[in-house]
């Protein structure tokens, strides 16, 4: 793997943004992720996105002090007709079952991160960590279905990237432009992670409440009494599941905070 080439920036006027292709030829999920680099005039206010994403999913429970030597039993099982088959049944240390694509799913529910992966950045493979991979596959994949027409490529800035981490100069102005950079964004994506456990599934459907709730009944106009107002004495936010959420907030985050 080759080493990627930063060009020089003018961090105080500029910044970097990744231009991922949205139509590759093969439309498989877990497509590499092809993208370019290209540099933009903050002033000149430039059409893009970005990215605020947590980089590990938290470790809780009985796997607080596990080591990835510890050997695990699992079984693949397929279920059909009420009946359920055991088609593979293995038993390997945890860091073994994560490459393993079939047991990935059930190592990250158990709180260990998922695997490193990589993007091709102008012909250049870049390693990224597990979950900002499954996170650009995931917005690749909701572009694809908007609409009237599914763009070709999407410009989205992401720290990890756009940033030259092995500048320090250049990371340390960065981090102080990251604040315009997210208020100039068209869009802000957040990602959460997956929910592979219940309790996840409860927060994410108590944080579809809490959207559908401003969506409905706080419009952009409203003053920010008003609308406080409105959220403490509302019946329905009550009813929001909020130890689930603030397990969910909890995870390690790489970059801003998030506002609902």
């Amino acid at each position: 793997m080759g080493a990627y080439s930063y060009r020089p920036i003018d961090v105080s006027t500029h910044t970097r943004v990744l231009v991922i292709e949205t139509t590759p030829s093969n439309n498989d999920r877990d497509a590499d992720i092809i993208c370019r680099l290209e540099h933009i005039p903050l002033d000149n206010h430039p059409e893009y996105e970005a990215l605020s994403y947590v980089w590990a999913h938290s470790i809780t429970g009985i796997h607080n002090n596990a080591s990835p030597d510890d050997v695990h039993s699992v079984s693949l099982e397929k279920i059909q007709g009420g009946r359920a088959e055991t088609l593979e049944t293995s038993s390997a240390p945890i860091s073994e079952l994560i490459k393993n694509k079939n047991y990935s799913h059930l190592t990250y529910a158990l709180g260990y991160p998922r695997p490193a992966g990589d993007v091709l950045c102008d012909g250049v493979r870049l390693p990224i960590g597990g979950e900002l991979l499954c996170a650009l596959r995931q917005i690749r994949r909701k572009c694809r279905g908007r609409k009237p027409r599914p763009p070709e490529s999407i410009r989205l800035w992401v720290d990890a990237l756009c940033i030259n981490q092995d500048d320090i100069v250049e990371r340390s102005n960065h981090v102080k432009q990251m604040g315009r950079i997210y208020a100039q964004a068209e869009l802000v994506h957040v990602w959460l992670g997956e929910e592979v456990s219940d309790a996840e599934r409860v927060a994410f459907d108590g944080l579809n409440m809490i959207t559908k709730h401003f969506e409905r009944n706080m419009p952009y106009s409203m003053s920010r009494y008003e609308s406080e107002k409105r959220f403490r004495t509302s019946k329905k936010m009550r009813s929001v599941p909020w130890d689930s959420l603030a397990y969910l907030l909890s995870r390690n985050w790489v970059s801003s905070p998030i506002c609902v």
